[in-house]
């Protein structure tokens, strides 16, 4: 794998090439921004580490050239830089970087990231985006592949009147299966030996007579993806005993497709973009590493800060609403962050215009993964309030939770969505 690393500090290029080549990647350098696009014009790389502050052409210049490039749309950035002027951040968040690494550089922290960003780029190449969609071949089998044989037998017995089931102990086995056969759908569970579920689904996927094969993660409660597994995925399934959940969960994915469930089955990409453009555009408001860490179901606490951004979705006669939620002091402090101010110079509405600001920017991205496949959708500006609890609360149909290591910013991100008669007007 090739990596360009543009930067006019060597001091910079050196560390980050020491770094990559202990994932045997081979490094090209620039010192400046004209030279990267000059290497970029003749010399394939899997992604960018890109500096902010560079002679001839800036970082944000270089990116905007790298966007503006059918090429090069979609190359992943790697953004390093001591930046922290709020309109340079938002430019680069607008622009869609893939990562974000603040200088002084630690060399454990770089090593993180370069591991996200390969998987990423490794996910992508291997995951073509599909979309599969309907009610499920009951004359294939369904495999349920977990270590714990109670829940394999709880499954098969739960789903042996709807179609096929073989149970499947490893990740070997469930694979040998899937070269034997054209399974409907592959649930992977947990602790399935040597081939972990992310590389199973890989190797699944690549299968030529596998290719209509929908694979499902089986998560535990409150667990979510990896960014960098997404798109291997067609969807999440949560693990439970409880045979009415995993009945409704099933029949969701597998026989009467939610609204949500369909918009995600033909746009496949939208929910990689959720993850990611959070991850991106919360870690560079605040400063400091935000990753996904769990789905959210409780009730919201009232005095909670809420953002909604509606995408009307013209072309399939729906509308999904994306929100972002978090608590007054969350959005206060992330305000104060961004605007590079004391906590206590903040108000409410600073907050709450923090949170529009960044909600705006993540539905953006949603926005142009659906019109990339060649959808007519459109979003409306944000609406910002403060949940008093006067509403009665209707469950998102998917929620994930955000927070930075140490706890002290944490927000949660929503999608619903809803079939419209007319299209609402934006």
């Amino acid at each position: 794998m090739k990596v360009l690393i543009c930067d006019d500090d060597s001091a910079t290029r050196f560390a980050l090439k020491r770094v990559l080549l202990r994932f045997d990647c081979s490094v090209v350098e620039a010192a400046d921004g004209m030279a990267a696009l000059d290497i970029l014009c003749r010399t394939p790389v899997a992604f960018v580490m890109l500096d902010i502050h560079m002679p001839v052409l800036s970082g944000v210049e270089v990116l905007q050239a790298i966007r503006s490039s059918p090429q090069h749309a979609n190359l992943p950035v790697v953004v390093i830089s001591a930046v922290t002027d709020q309109l340079t951040v938002a430019e680069l968040i607008r622009l869609g970087v893939d990562d974000f690494l603040t200088k002084p550089l630690k060399a454990e922290k770089v090593a993180a990231r370069i591991t996200s960003i390969i998987e990423s780029v490794g996910a992508r190449r291997a995951a073509a985006p599909r979309a599969i969609a309907g009610p499920l071949d009951g004359s294939r089998p369904l495999v349920i592949v977990d270590g714990d044989p109670e829940f394999r037998h709880f499954v098969g017995n739960l789903l042996s009147a709807r179609c096929p089931v073989i149970e499947a102990e490893s990740g070997l086995d469930a694979l040998q299966i899937c070269l034997a056969s054209a399974p409907g759908a592959v649930l992977l569970g947990r602790n399935i030996g040597l081939l972990a579920p992310d590389l199973l689904a890989r190797k699944v996927r690549a299968i030529p007579h596998c290719e209509e094969t929908r694979i499902v993660a089986v998560l535990p409660k409150g667990e979510a993806l990896p960014v960098s597994h997404v798109l291997m995925f067609d969807a999440v399934m949560t693990r439970t005993f409880v045979s009415e959940s995993f009945e409704t969960q099933f029949e969701e994915l597998f026989v009467r497709a939610s609204p949500l469930r369909a918009i995600l089955g033909a746009f496949p990409l939208v929910q990689l973009n959720l993850v990611s453009a959070a991850e991106q555009v919360l870690g560079m408001m605040a400063r400091t590493d935000v990753s996904v860490v769990a789905e959210r179901a409780e009730p919201p606490s009232p005095g909670e800060v809420v953002a909604v951004v509606t995408v009307n979705l013209y072309s399939e006669n729906s509308a999904l609403d994306v929100e972002l939620r978090c608590s007054a002091e969350h959005a206060r402090r992330l305000a104060a962050r961004l605007l590079d101010v004391p906590e206590s110079d903040v108000t409410n509405d600073d907050g709450l215009s923090a949170a529009g600001e960044v909600l705006n920017i993540i539905t953006g991205r949603i926005h142009k993964a659906i019109v990339e496949q060649g959808a007519n959708a459109r979003f409306t500006l944000p609406q910002m309030f403060e949940d008093n609890g006067a509403e009665q609360f209707r469950q998102p149909d998917l929620s994930l939770r955000f927070e930075t290591p140490e706890k002290d910013l944490s927000f949660l991100v929503c999608l619903s969505a809803r079939v419209v008669e007319e299209t609402e007007t934006v």
